[in-house]
């Protein structure tokens, strides 16, 4: 057997071991290409798969094939049925002097469902407060979420002024199934009522400790249900605005405790339950709350010495906790820009009650009494300002 030819034409000459023969013919050696890799696909259809041709398929000639016995040319596979599975092979063709491959692995890829083509967008033909109707479209179901559908175009059970999103596409027919979803159609039902309400003020029944207010409004009709929402701004709130009482129905007023004192915006918000967008308004007021001091007196002390007998109060005290302090302010230093806090008391704690007293003997002049209340983390929660008359 003789070996190591490269392939093509050649001469072979064949000895005998003794020599005693000879003989030289013309030959032709054969090799046979390499087995290619599996092949990649290139596109697929519900009904073809096009085959991806090798980067040297310009130089090699290769031939493709779903089963490794019938073998083509084309690298498009037609007449195909959809959702199905094949297996794909490739190898390269013989020439004069090399012999056709053995064939690939396979790739195995499955066609496409047959579908059917995607409508237009649905289109209103009604609604409802709870119920939108579309117009139907010859031979298609219809969904509001692309998941659940449904052959009526009708949908009942919806909330009230709420955006919808409706969707369309053709029902699966024969051996095509279900188009894709038609975009979708975004559509707000109707509110339940068509009432309004108006605004006509705020009322303040109390300021401290809590603040009791209510909102007066007006409504289109007697039988709207209304809700209130209140929001508060102080500009020592650390967030801004906030809210004081979240929407309630038909209960217009508020009882709230505010966490320190100030001046606070109050605004108040009403609707109209089932029109809640349109009918929206708003009215506001400042209030200014002292919801700790529940009292300050400054009074003659007609004993020894005489003086003034000065003293605070909170409306309670948890635990003996709080502290107070009262502090004077010379508005006569002040004036002549000298250092003008002339008495304190410092922050103390009472050890029963809820106040404090004290007694100060000024010099004639016109004063200022701060009143101050400390929680148990010495954090200010309350203060109020006095002034006294001329003291002689």
């Amino acid at each position: 057997m003789a070996s190591g030819a490269n392939p093509g034409k050649t001469k072979l000459t064949v000895r005998s071991q003794d020599g005693a023969y000879e003989d030289t013919r013309n030959i032709i050696c054969y090799d046979k290409f390499g087995t290619p890799s599996a092949p990649d696909i290139e596109s697929i259809t519900p009904t073809t798969v096009t085959v991806a041709e090798p980067d040297d398929s310009g130089i090699f000639t290769y031939e493709y094939s779903k089963d490794k016995t019938n073998w083509q040319r084309s690298n498009v596979f037609s007449g195909l049925s959809p959702e199905t599975s094949y297996t794909f092979y490739i190898r390269m063709v013989g020439t004069v002097y090399y012999l056709t491959s053995d064939a690939s692995a396979g790739t195995t890829v499955r066609t496409e469902t047959k579908k059917l083509t995607a409508p237009s967008a649905p289109t209103v033909a009604s609604k409802t407060a709870t119920s939108v109707t579309l117009n139907t479209i010859s031979g298609c179901e219809y969904s509001k979420d692309k998941v659940n559908w449904q052959k009526s175009p009708t949908f009942t059970g919806l909330k009230y002024s709420t955006y919808y999103t409706f969707y369309a596409r053709k029902a699966a027919s024969g051996d095509y199934n279900a188009s894709d979803a038609s975009t979708g159609t975004s559509v707000k039902t109707n509110p339940l009522t068509d009432a309004t309400v108006s605004a006509e003020g705020i009322f303040v029944s109390s300021t401290s400790p809590t603040v009791v207010a209510g909102c007066v409004t007006k409504k289109s009709q007697s039988s709207a249900d209304v809700e209130y929402r209140w929001l508060a701004f102080n500009e020592e709130s650390p967030n801004g605005w906030f809210e004081v009482s979240p929407w309630t129905k038909n209960n217009e007023w508020i009882n709230w405790k505010p966490a320190t004192y100030g001046n606070y915006v109050l605004v108040c918000y009403a609707r109209v339950v089932g029109n809640e967008e349109a009918s929206l308004i708003q009215i506001s007021t400042g209030v200014e709350t002292h919801p700790y001091i529940k009292g300050k007196c400054q009074m003659s002390y007609t004993g020894e010495g005489g003086g003034y007998l000065i003293g605070v109060e909170s409306y309670d005290n948890p635990n003996q906790s709080y502290r107070y302090e009262m502090l004077i302010l010379d508005c006569t230093l002040l004036a002549q820009g000298l250092p003008a806090w002339t008495y304190t008391t410092g922050k103390c704690g009472v050890s029963e009650g809820n106040a404090l007293w004290t007694i100060w003997q000024p010099e004639y002049g016109y004063y200022w009494t701060l009143f101050r209340v400390f929680d148990k983390n010495g954090t200010l929660i309350d203060e109020e300002c006095y002034g006294f008359q001329n003291i002689y």
